[in-house]
């Protein structure tokens, strides 16, 4: 098979490859799907190619993989989007795939589809979804109106940056994926809430489940109730209001009534210099020292981190299968989640994780003291959790669910 990859992002050794300073920290698990796929079906050749910004259309090899790197414009409007999607075009017709596989419907590869040019078939798998995220409870999680406008300030506003603008960025984006969904044959996703949004939008497309790989260092280290710190609390990305970061705040109040030397940790950066984040910044005032933000971390970091932990806890008021949350439960940790999008294909309420009422702090508070106080409880979570994300998360399987994808896409199965 010749297989052509387009992905939202550079992969890390794509940046490496083109020179490009990392400014973002996605993509390890695309490279371990990678990584994997050329281990077990070394035949298998693969090509990578994502936007970014360079002046002209770049090619890097590294063992034996082909990377690419085409111009990218900063305005996604539809006059702009069509001159990239020739861009893609070409570099579809240059390499001559067996298949396209678009990593993601947020932006604009999966309209390659519709492109006169490209006759072989083109496959979306699904990471997060527009469309549900777009909406509002989900984008701005329990503010008001009122509390929206307060979080967006007048020369944000001005330059388009801030909430606002990117809500109504949102709106057309979902349109753009909406779109893509109509049109599409092939989607592989995680979850079955991925599955029946898809086949709600499209009942006429063909649906292949396909698992996710995690980066590597998170299979090589187990959590342990005896070497974390106890009562601490480990919650990831709190700059944007969907993630749920102003309820577990207010989840953490409650917890430290009963727990006054608990700790809360956040992973991820909070741009202190826009509104939300200046927001989030002024309610940690009252905590002290007992919130720590981390800020980006390496994976190796992370690791440290979660294993350092007591609880993971996901306050989100949308997900599909979030990452952090799969890491966390392969490292073997108990984790507390919101049921809500693709979660409930992730956890199995107080089997391999617990559930908690999205927007609501005193349930999570009460499933966060609920882990504090039940050790047996908190190790039972942790290893069944393990023991499920192991076989989820399984890279032989994986891969194999993708191989299989690959070969119905293509009629040989």
């Amino acid at each position: 098979m010749r297989i052509l990859w387009f992905t939202n992002c550079l992969l890390p050794k794509a940046y490496e490859l083109f020179g490009l300073r990392q400014s973002y920290q996605g993509g390890g698990w695309m490279e371990s799907q990678l990584n994997a796929l050329r281990e077990y079906y070394p035949k298998v050749k693969i090509c990578i190619a994502t936007a970014n910004f360079v002046p002209h259309t770049v090619k890097r090899f590294d063992d034996g993989v082909q990377y690419i790197c085409f111009p990218y414009c900063r305005r996604l409007r539809q006059e702009w989007i069509e001159p990239m999607l020739d861009e893609a075009a070409a570099v579809v017709r240059d390499y001559c795939p067996d298949l396209v596989h678009v990593h993601g419907s947020e932006l604009f590869y999966g309209l390659i589809a519709e492109h006169p040019t490209v006759s072989c078939p083109v496959a979306v798998s699904l990471q997060g979804l527009i469309g549900p995220y777009s909406a509002w409870p989900a984008f701005f999680g329990n503010h008001t109106p009122l509390e929206v406008l307060r979080l967006q300030r007048g020369l944000e506003l001005l330059k388009g940056h801030g909430l606002i603008p990117e809500y109504l960025r949102f709106q057309h984006d979902a349109q753009r994926e909406h779109r893509i969904l109509a049109a599409i044959r092939h989607v592989m996703g995680r979850t079955q809430w991925d599955c029946d949004y898809a086949m709600a939008v499209n009942p006429a497309l063909n649906y292949y489940h396909v698992g996710e790989l995690l980066r590597r260092p998170f299979w090589g280290a187990s959590w342990s109730l005896h070497n974390c710190f106890r009562n601490t609390i480990i919650f990831t990305n709190a700059g944007h209001p969907r993630k749920g970061a102003d309820v577990l705040l207010k989840a953490f109040r409650i917890v430290l009534k009963r727990f006054p030397n608990a700790r809360l940790l956040i992973a991820g950066s909070i741009g202190p210099a826009d509104a939300y984040g200046s927001h989030i910044y002024r309610q940690l005032e009252e905590f002290d020292e007992r919130v720590s933000l981390l800020g980006t971390l390496t994976p190796q970091e992370m690791v440290a981190a979660l294993l350092g932990s007591h609880v993971f806890v996901s306050p989100s008021f949308i997900d599909n299968s979030p990452n952090a949350l799969c890491e966390a439960q392969l490292l073997g940790m108990p984790v507390i989640s919101t049921y809500v999008g693709g979660v409930p294909s992730l956890i199995k309420d107080r089997q391999t994780g617990v559930f908690a009422v999205a927007g609501d702090p005193s349930s999570i508070a009460g499933r966060i003291m609920e882990i504090f106080e039940g050790d047996d409880f908190a190790t039972f979570l942790g290893t069944n959790g393990r023991k499920f994300a192991m076989q989820r998360h399984d890279p032989y399987t994986v891969v194999n669910q993708l191989i299989q994808a690959y070969e119905a896409v293509l009629g040989k199965k």
